[in-house]
């Protein structure tokens, strides 16, 4: 025998979808980005824009800028400032004509293993499986490239299984 609900089936509220990671207040800018920037030849155009995500991991962004008659966008490095949450970086103009620009960001993963790595050797705890996990993490991805041998990459090692890697 079948039975039917007469209770009224309800659907669970769902929270909003937020972005993981937003690019707000990109500067320069003239009337909301209705007017271009007016720059001369060897000047420095000095882009900031604020960046957050969700969460405690870093992040990273870059410029992706183009010239007058240029094909292929060009990028440069950004700063950023957690405190403030805003990226900075710059690129000259080397050239009269219509430039545009954009900022890109990311989150940096290998940034933000590198930090917590070093609160956890700051307090004292044991890092060598940390060690280990990004040095086998490493190997996989240069198995799978073309990069040279593996074997001439782990032969530089402090000690068998330890690799050394830079921090800085």
């Amino acid at each position: 025998m079948a039975t039917a609900s007469t209770r009224p089936t309800t659907s669970k509220a769902v929270a909003p979808s937020f972005p993981r990671l937003v690019i707000e207040n990109v500067r320069p800018t003239v009337d909301g980005g209705r007017n271009p920037v007016k720059r001369v030849i060897g000047d420095e155009v000095e882009v900031e824009a604020t960046v957050y995500k969700e969460g405690h991991d870093l992040i990273a962004a870059r410029i992706r800028y183009c010239g007058p008659g240029e094909r292929e966008a060009r990028t440069a490095p950004m700063g950023y400032d957690r405190n403030l949450d805003r990226c900075r970086g710059s690129f000259q103009v080397d050239r009269i004509g219509r430039w545009w620009f954009t900022v890109e960001a990311w989150t940096d993963r290998f940034a933000t293993w590198r930090e917590d790595l070093e609160k956890k050797a700051d307090a004292g705890q044991d890092t060598h499986s940390d060690l280990l996990e990004i040095a086998n993490g490493q190997r996989r991805r240069w198995e799978t490239s073309s990069i040279p041998s593996w074997s001439a990459i782990s032969n530089r090692t402090t000690s068998p299984g330890r690799p050394s890697i830079p921090w800085r």
